[in-house]
Order: C-alpha cells, then sequence, then structure tokens
C-alpha cells in the first residue's frame, strides 16, 4: 500500500525512478499476496496418521473414552 503511495508522491517531486520501483514493489506484493491466496485455495487439512480426523467437542470426548 505504501509503494502505491509513493508512486503517487515521487512524479511531483520530480523522482521518475523512484516511481518506477515503487509501482514494482507494488505490483510484486500483490503477487506474492495472489501467490499466497492461490496456495491456501488449494491446501488440504492432513491427518499426521492415516486416521479418521475428528473436530470440534464430540471428538474431544469420544478420543478419552
Amino acid at each position: 500500500m505504501a509503494d502505491w503511495c509513493e508512486a503517487d508522491i515521487a512524479p511531483a517531486q520530480g523522482r521518475p525512478a523512484q516511481v518506477q520501483l515503487a509501482l514494482l514493489s507494488a505490483r510484486r506484493a500483490e503477487a506474492q499476496v495472489a501467490l499466497l491466496e492461490y496456495r491456501i485455495a488449494q491446501a488440504e487439512p492432513r491427518a499426521p496418521i492415516d486416521r479418521v480426523v475428528l473436530s470440534g467437542i464430540c471428538a474431544a470426548r469420544s478420543a478419552s473414552r
């Protein structure tokens, strides 16, 4: 977010190189966010052993019996 702000301010201050750097940095950050969102969407919960995964209070009660 700060990179986009820098890209808006730099031209007024006569710094074209900083504009390009700020834009590239912002695009890189957006690409990293997109990659992480993709990886999260593709993730599957897995048990450390080959068993049925139980969740919630019922699972805790049945495991203790």
